[in-house]
């Protein structure tokens, strides 16, 4: 499976942030979104997921537009992470996570005993049994990480979209996010990540494409 932007431009509204972005991206790999603050990659990873909209140009999942994916097929495919995360409503860490799911229950259905065994699994990978009762509004922002991380392994994609992921963390935890991002592409699942840090790129061998700012704006 491949993920494929051909010149693609991206923005807000009449502001645009960044043009003729061309790249492709196969199951297994990794790309390094590198660049300073304000370029444009958060606006790419949230262009790829459907929370902006193109200004033009093409991204196809196997040569399938994007546009013609569903919230919920697109969600099957791709996952987002953000940089920034603000929960409001007082979610327990387990349930927080078990929402990655979502995009695998029908309407109005809970969670299936397999989706239960799939959350604990990951709970036990990450090592953040110990937070899986604590409400996500209590979380440090380490841990909100952590817990982030978690709902983008249950909800199982092709392709993770991750936007500064070790923002926050400690330097242990951000070498376990590494060693975690190592076996996900080694299980197949291709990633785009935003990052500052040359060396996560050089660590997780990554292709990199340094997005500069638009010589206009």
């Amino acid at each position: 499976m491949e993920l494929s932007i051909k010149n693609l431009s991206i923005g807000y509204g009449e502001r645009k942030v960044q043009e003729n972005i061309s790249f492709s991206l196969q199951k297994g790999k990794i790309v390094a979104l590198m660049g300073p603050n304000g370029v444009g990659k958060s606006t790419l990873l949230k262009t790829l997921m459907g929370l902006l909209t193109p200004l033009s140009g093409q991204m196809a999942l196997d040569g399938r537009d994007l546009a013609a994916f569903s919230v919920r097929e697109r969600a099957q495919h791709l996952c987002y992470m953000p940089q920034l995360y603000a929960p409001f409503l007082p979610f327990t860490v387990e349930e927080s996570i078990l929402m990655g799911r979502a995009p695998y229950v029908p309407l109005w259905r809970w969670p299936t005993g397999e989706d239960i065994k799939r959350l604990a699994a990951v709970i036990d990978e990450l090592d953040i049994k110990h937070l899986a009762k604590k409400e996500c509004t209590a979380l440090s922002g380490g841990e909100q990480r952590m817990m982030l991380l978690a709902r983008a392994l249950l909800q199982e994609p092709d392709f993770l979209l991750l936007d500064e992921p070790a923002t926050a963390l400690d330097s242990q935890n951000e070498a376990r996010l590494i060693t975690m991002l190592q076996k996900l592409t080694a299980k197949g699942i291709g990633i785009i990540m935003a990052t500052h840090t040359k060396k996560h790129a050089e660590e997780l061998e990554a292709a990199e494409l340094r997005l500069e700012p638009l010589t206009d704006n």
